[in-house]
């Protein structure tokens, strides 16, 4: 196994929201494989190696997911002493985080501790502490501003075993749908279209009020989707390296009222990265 010096890509906080540059933080994603060929330990079984520069006070998060094998993470300190060593959950999922105590090369290993091969996924985030986590005094501006900083990593650092890092007000519950990577925030589930169209005016003025008039707003009327007919706001613009980014808001209405006459309608955001 060859020696991987990862290099990350500062990803800046948004342009419109750029006085709330504490969200910035460092992030890299690696697809990488456990072969048959890589070096192997009694220890820690067939693994791979990455030498990651860090700097002391600086805050840490690692995620790493595969269908093939169980992981483990390793994160080995310049001295060679290990720092955190995590083990993958059943459904074969790592998360390592941590504060960096000393400045100088470290050493991340994903192994194979039962010597299975397989590909996996390495996101990796580096910056200070208030770009994983918010004061509870933040701002709602702020909020968005957190949210839409961890868009690049596909929102997967906006939650952790405790929950979700951010709450709106209002909130009724929230999820990451996993299939195209988007951040959902259910502010209503009722049955009056009325009120779901009064949060949509309300929601889009405070949300324009953040981001700033030149983000791009387009209306599509509403769409049949199943049992489902959908009526979209979207609210388009781009942080400072040029992703897309998009704000949805969407109205949902069940056709078919019989089937659940207590929540016939839903008003909820849509946070996503456009590839």
């Amino acid at each position: 196994m060859s020696k991987i010096i990862i290099v990350f890509v500062l990803f800046q906080g948004l342009v419109l929201l750029a006085q709330n540059s504490e969200h910035e933080f460092d992030f890299q994603q690696i697809i990488g494989e456990i072969e048959s060929t890589d070096q192997f330990s009694q220890s820690m079984g067939i693994y791979d190696g990455y030498e990651i520069p860090l700097y002391e006070g600086e805050n840490i998060e690692f995620l790493l997911y595969t269908e093939q094998f169980n992981p483990t993470f390793i994160l080995v300190d310049p001295s060679g002493k290990t720092f955190k060593q995590i083990v993958g959950d059943q459904f074969q999922f790592a998360r390592l985080r941590g504060v960096i105590p000393e400045s100088g090369d470290w050493y991340l290993y994903v192994s194979s501790k039962e010597s299975q091969t397989g590909q996996y996924f390495l996101q990796n985030a580096i910056g200070p502490e208030t770009a994983f986590n918010l004061s509870a005094e933040a701002s709602f501006c702020e909020k968005l501003s957190f949210i839409l900083a961890h868009a690049r990593a596909s929102f997967q650092l906006l939650g952790d075993e405790k929950g979700s890092k951010v709450e709106f007000k209002g909130e009724k519950r929230k999820y990451l749908d996993q299939e195209d990577g988007s951040y959902h925030s259910i502010l209503y589930e009722g049955k009056d279209m009325n009120a779901a169209n009064k949060l949509l005016d309300e929601w889009k003025i405070k949300i324009i009020a953040c981001v700033g008039e030149t983000w791009i707003t387009r209306e599509h009327g509403w769409t049949d989707v199943g049992d489902f007919k959908l009526k979209d706001i979207i609210l388009s613009g781009t942080d400072l390296v040029n992703n897309k980014l998009q704000i949805v808001f969407r109205i949902t209405e069940l056709k078919n009222k019989d089937k659940d006459p207590t929540r016939t309608t839903s008003f909820e955001l849509i946070f996503k990265i456009v590839q």
